[in-house]
């Protein structure tokens, strides 16, 4: 008996091992325990964006301050060391601006293998925006620009680039900001020597202002018709709710998202910022967060089709609202978000429960959680693995699925004496090259099944008796949990503090999800 209770109790401990060694935990291959944190000498180091390079390093970018801040780039071998083959035992700067300052706020990895790099230049004018080309070893790229860069005075006023791509016809779409009289979102669009394009609204620039307030970009995509998506918050007026835009490759809207090319967005009737959106099978998804009932901030991820709509085959109702628990004391904020190649979803932001920590989570495109990543079905919730950093800020993520990695990067405050220094932190994907081992949950099925009466008052009777035995869930139209119960018997009785309205069923077993919509009318 106790060998067989020790045996146990071993299996368990590996068990346990196991499970935070999988998943939605950290890679422990990647240099100590998943997390690379690179203190650049100076106080103020801060790290903006990241990117894989051709050969698989990872690249972060921000800026280092001595007496100004320069443009600073690093590169990471695949184990988290740093690659001391690039620049100046990986860390290389630029610094076109001595008396005033400049930093990367996004990279772009080219489909030559160049790196471009996009951001904010200062000296005795306004700041301007400054974009970098460089081949994979971190050199200048000449035939770019003046020798390997370029700047731009959008308005006359501060501008600032924070997202850049490289178009199917090779030519480089940078997002940024304006403040001008107001703040104002920009596209600028650049010929592949780095001379602007005048092809796109013939000055090379759109500024777009779709709904006459405060705009404040977020991420762009390329539309595969031709043209681009613009994601972003827009507020005045009392008012913040998402903004998205369709731009036509010559500088126009196009006339998509319900008609006029622009559309508002909010969960419900919540103040609503976006701070990712992508463009992806026919869809656009975008995530950040919204401000809920408790007065707190609360993440979201929403499926929206190129009508306008929302596509309620995620979640039922096209939102899914991401809270730590139903009682949601919490903030959560996702900033960043990655899609696979499996369709699998990654989300990476912040949450706080009285400390600043890590939120990931991972979900498919029909809005289901993949239960088998993290440590809080689908999400992986945790302080920041570093006993020395005072808090933390994260900015950028990058999906490395040759790897199976899921990196968010960003800046962590030392209290060890080193300030603000650059971080890396590794977490697996579960996903595999052999799809049939990966723990995508793309394939799972959804099926209706049938509830009568409806609409109903309050009973709602089920036409199989295969779901006995099973977990029912609730939602509201906002895609909230509204009540769960076991299915005991032929019939699920409401709550009765449901308010009239539309209401979606959901059970999950083991071979997929079975979902019904019901109008309560009590």
């Amino acid at each position: 008996m106790k060998k067989i209770s020790l045996l146990g109790l071993v299996l368990g401990f590996l068990q346990i091992l196991s499970a935070q060694s999988g998943p939605g935990f950290a890679d422990s291959t990647f240099s100590q325990n998943g997390l690379k944190i690179v203190d650049l000498g100076t106080q103020g180091d801060r790290c903006n964006t990241s990117i894989l390079g051709s050969d698989g390093r990872l690249w972060l970018g921000g800026y280092s301050t001595n007496s100004t801040a320069d443009m600073t780039m690093i590169r990471l071998n695949k184990d988290g060391a740093l690659d001391n083959t690039f620049k100046n035992n990986g860390v290389g700067t630029f610094d076109y601006a001595p008396e005033g300052g400049e930093y990367f706020k996004a990279f772009y990895s080219g489909k030559d293998g160049s790196i471009f790099g996009v951001g904010i230049i200062a000296g005795l004018d306004n700041p301007d925006v400054i974009v970098v080309k460089m081949n994979a070893k971190g050199v200048l790229d000449a035939s770019f620009g003046k020798d390997g860069h370029a700047i731009f005075d959008i308005l006359g006023g501060t501008d600032e680039a924070i997202k850049i791509i490289e178009d199917t016809e090779g030519r480089l779409v940078i997002l940024g900001n304006t403040i001008n009289q107001g703040y104002d979102m920009f596209l600028l669009r650049l010929n592949t020597d780095g001379t602007v394009d005048s092809s796109f609204n013939k000055d090379g620039i759109v500024i777009l202002d779709p709904f006459g307030y405060d705009n404040y970009a977020a991420d762009l995509s390329e539309r595969p018709a031709g043209g681009y998506y613009v994601f972003g918050t827009s507020s005045g007026n009392g008012k913040i709710f998402g903004s998205i835009m369709s731009v036509s490759k010559n500088g126009n809207f196009n006339i998509d998202l319900g008609g006029p090319g622009s559309m508002g967005f909010q969960v419900g009737s919540y103040k609503t910022g976006i701070n990712a959106g992508k463009f992806y099978n026919q869809s656009l998804l975008i995530s950040g967060s919204f401000i809920g009932d408790e007065d707190n901030q609360d993440g979201f991820i929403a499926r929206i089709g190129l009508d306008g709509k929302l596509n309620e085959s995620f979640n039922l109702t096209g939102i899914v609202e991401i809270k730590l628990s139903p009682a949601n004391q919490a903030d959560e904020i996702f900033r960043t978000m990655e899609i696979a190649s499996d369709s699998s979803i990654f989300l990476g932001g912040i949450a706080n429960d009285g400390e600043t920590k890590m939120l990931v989570a991972k979900y498919g495109m029909n809005g289901i959680r993949d239960p088998f990543f993290g440590n809080l079905n689908g999400r992986l919730f945790s302080a920041f693995p570093e006993a020395n950093a005072t808090g933390f800020e994260l900015t950028s993520s990058v999906l490395d699925e040759e790897n199976q990695r899921f990196y968010l990067t960003g800046t962590a405050n030392m209290s060890n004496g080193t300030g603000l220094d650059y971080f890396a932190y590794a977490i697996r994907t579960g996903l595999t090259k052999d799809t049939s081992t990966s723990t995508s949950i793309k394939s799972i099925a959804i099926q209706t099944f049938s509830i009568f009466p409806n609409p109903s008052k309050g009973t709602l009777n089920l036409k199989s008796s295969d779901l006995i035995g099973y977990s029912a869930l609730i939602f509201n139209v906002q895609g909230q949990l509204v009540q769960s119960i076991q299915i005991e018997e032929s019939f699920i009785l409401m709550n009765q503090d449901l308010q009239n309205g539309i209401y979606f069923v959901r059970v999950v077993r083991p071979e997929g999800i079975y979902q019904s919509k019901i109008s309560l009318q009590r």
